[in-house]
């Protein structure tokens, strides 16, 4: 009754010169423990134990002793079983119930037995029966992510209502009627779909309960894409018909027309990835000249200025249409990064497709259906990232479908992405390689010391305030901006100069961060009432890292501006006035001792560049002092200076002492110690060291921890001892 029953030590019947090394197999699919069980046209038992027997007598005589055997499933509840049941009942074929509950109490009782008979006899029994009886019960409960079946086609004949989700998708289909016109199911015909099933919904269900169902459904779009492609591949007259600018508009207004007909049905929630780069698909690249190895650069400016009109429409809708939530995964750089770096993803082959024929294989001859019948297909699907001219393989898809299920805080790239710079952001490889395997926006190779408070407080990972959502950011808003210090003068929109770290970036000051916080305040207020707002921001946790940048940017600047901590004291009093009680403010790091501090040292001297020390330490002597009056002055104000100075500099000094091996070079940069802010190669300077192991380093880049640097700081911020944090450490602050 169950296919491929027997042991397995993995055999065939098929001659041929082995020696098994890594097993072999004897099953034989219907085959039973009793020779009469289908006898003669299957492998019964004894015989299969014969061909063992001809490799080694007995089992445990020859050295046999680990036996696994699964319980049997309930059997009587698999398709073949149940089709002896009377049409209509729907339940499992319960003659053959006993029989299963009694072999799987017996085969415990013999194996228990032949434990105690036979020295160094092992066994194992999966519990299958229970599993499998539960997911035969509640298939939904082990579905993916959403916990929903897999979502069927609209136009499968079959008598639904599509209560858990349809598909309207057609491949190849576009925002415009005219893109492959008749051959596919354009986006008006897919909403059209949807307003039959609305209406079938309202007869079937009621009206209160199919808006409760259409207003609680996510609903995903994923159009565009084929609309700038198709005329470049029938190099149609629209290319120059129509600007960029007015072809865009077309298709983003039509898009916008069936959000908001869906909106009137009664949908409130839309997820929108973001186009991919569809210029490197394999189809796109045989565009390309041959030997030029890159992508078709043509189609780039529809795709880019696509994802930018299409966040500026939802928030328009946000804005507009109460109720109206919205996602925008970013798949645009991810499916970059994992074409230009599959390794990195554990692919091999980022560019040429699996399936199809001619250059990257990007003719669409997969299956030797479409005109073509010579194609050519891969061994192992797992190492390509598409599967065929226009589609990635499953193990892309899975990645991306990570992103948008639970990848928004982990993806979202740090507020330095939505700012207009183009040196100080990290939304590229190799930052992000360790931890979420793309590049994130933080400056390192993986979680920062916020991300790692956040998983000790059992919150999500802190999004950052920028870019575009529809949130009151309940479990906490991330401000930081890279490069950013208390001053406005601080890098203030200097976009496009390198310093000696690579890294004067237009970045937002402490004051507009301030206003941001503000802003949310105020909104949590509207949304939440007094009440609930004030609870919730006198019982969050205000953590800061400010100052550095204002110290270490003269020297690279050689300016006469110097820095206050009365800046601090009163974004601290201003915070307190919102509704803020418990601030966390880490002792500043030795700055002079990072990687670009110390090429500023004369070479071969291998020391920290002590000018800036004095600085760091009257700033954290001051702090200190500032957070004991604000304690003293404001009712309920609790604070917590974790010691990262003293941590960081025994870090740097005695790196093996923490399971390091270089503490002074950092792992990716150029330059003295790697001090030049080359990583990832999107600076001025394109060539980079990036070492093999990231493990071994405290430093990241030149300004920068690693993950595993970062994570010792936020255990000692979280539960160090009062010595090395002030009264409160942050566990202390998130339970008081």
């Amino acid at each position: 009754m169950q296919s491929c029953r027997s042991f397995h030590h993995i055999y065939s019947l098929v001659s041929r010169n082995k020696l098994f090394i890594n097993g072999v197999n004897f099953a034989s699919a219907g085959a039973g423990a009793l020779v009469e069980t289908r006898k003669g046209s299957v492998i019964d038992l004894q015989t299969q134990l014969g061909y063992f027997k001809n490799i080694s007598r007995e089992i445990y005589e020859v050295g046999g002793r680990k036996l696994r055997f699964p319980s049997l499933w309930p059997l009587g509840c698999a398709p073949f079983s149940r089709t002896t049941e009377p049409e209509g009942e729907n339940k499992c074929f319960e003659p053959v119930t006993p029989y299963v509950d009694l072999h799987n109490i017996e085969i415990s009782k013999v194996l228990q037995k032949l434990q105690s008979d036979l020295k160094g006899f092992k066994y194992s029994i999966p519990e299958f029966h229970t599993l499998m009886g539960d997911i035969i019960n509640h298939p939904s409960k082990y579905a993916q992510y959403a916990k929903l079946p897999f979502i069927p086609p609209y136009l499968l004949p079959h008598n639904k209502l599509f209560i858990n989700g349809v598909n309207l998708a057609s491949a190849g289909a576009g925002a415009l009627v005219e893109t492959r016109k008749g051959s596919v199911i354009d986006l008006q015909t897919q909403l059209g779909y949807f307003k039959n099933i609305s209406r079938v919904l309202r007869e079937k269900l009621g009206d209160t309960e199919a808006e409760a169902l259409l207003s609680k459904a996510v609903y995903l779009f994923s159009v565009g894409g084929n609309d700038y492609l198709f005329p470049f591949q029938t190099n149609s007259s629209v290319l120059y018909t129509y600007s960029v600018e007015q072809f865009v508009g077309q298709v983003i207004g039509n898009i916008t027309q069936v959000i908001k007909e869906i909106y009137e049905v009664g949908g409130r929630k839309f997820g929108f990835p973001s186009l991919w780069p569809l210029g490197c698909a394999p189809v796109s690249r045989t565009g390309v000249p041959e030997g030029e190895n890159k992508c078709f650069e043509p189609v780039t400016p529809y795709v880019d200025l696509h994802n930018i009109e299409i966040s500026k429409v939802l928030q328009k809708l946000h804005s507009d249409l109460k109720g109206f939530k919205y996602s925008i995964p970013e798949f645009h750089t991810l499916m970059g990064d994992i074409i230009n770096h599959p390794s990195k993803y554990g692919f091999k082959e980022g560019q040429v497709a699996c399936c199809g024929s001619g250059p990257y294989r990007g003719i669409w001859s997969c299956g030797g259906r479409r005109g073509v019948t010579e194609y050519y297909l891969c061994d192992n699907v797992s190492e390509y990232v598409f599967f065929d001219s226009s589609h990635p393989t499953e193990r892309a898809y899975e990645i991306l479908a990570q992103l948008a299920w639970s990848g928004e805080p982990n993806f979202d790239a740090g507020n330095n992405n939505y700012v207009n710079t183009t040196i100080g952001k990290a939304n590229y490889w190799p930052y992000g390689e360790s931890f979420f395997h793309y590049p994130t926006g933080r400056f390192c190779d993986g979680r920062l010391v916020p991300d790692f408070i956040a998983q000790y407080a059992k919150l999500p990972f802190i999004p950052p305030y920028l870019p575009p959502r529809n949130k009151l950011f309940i479990d906490g808003v991330n401000f930081a901006s890279a490069g950013a210090g208390a001053l406005v003068e601080t890098r203030k929109g200097s976009v496009g100069q390198i310093s000696l770290s690579g890294f004067y970036a237009k970045v937002i000051d402490l004051q507009t961060q301030l206003s941001y916080f503000k802003n949310i305040s105020r909104v949590l207020r509207e949304k939440l009432g007094d009440t609930e707002a004030e609870a919730l921001l006198s019982k969050a946790v205000y953590l800061f890292s400010i100052g550095g940048n204002d110290y270490s940017f003269p020297f690279e600047t050689n300016s006469s501006v110097l820095y206050t901590y009365s800046v601090e004291q009163f974004v601290g009093q201003e915070i307190y006035e919102v509704g803020g009680r418990k601030f966390g403010l880490p002792s500043m790091w030795p700055l002079g001792c990072v990687p670009f501090s110390r090429t500023r040292v004369p070479e071969g001297e291998n020391k920290c560049f002590e000018p800036i020390t004095p600085y760091v330490e009257l700033h954290n002597i001051e702090i200190s002092k500032v957070l004991q009056k604000l304690q003293s002055d404001l009712n309920g104000f609790k604070y917590s200076i974790p010691d990262f100075h003293t941590l960081l500099e025994n870090l740097i000094n005695h790196p093996s002492k923490y399971g390091f091996k270089e503490g002074k070079v950092a792992c990716c940069g150029s330059g003295p110690y790697r001090g030049i802010l080359s990583c990832g190669g999107r600076r001025g300077v394109t060539e980079y060291y990036l070492c093999d192991n990231v493990n071994e380093y405290v430093f990241f880049d030149s300004a920068h921890p690693t993950e595993r640097a970062y994570k010792l700081l936020a255990q000692l911020a979280w539960s160090g001892e009062p010595s090395v944090t002030g009264s409160y450490n942050f566990k202390a602050l998130f339970e008081s």
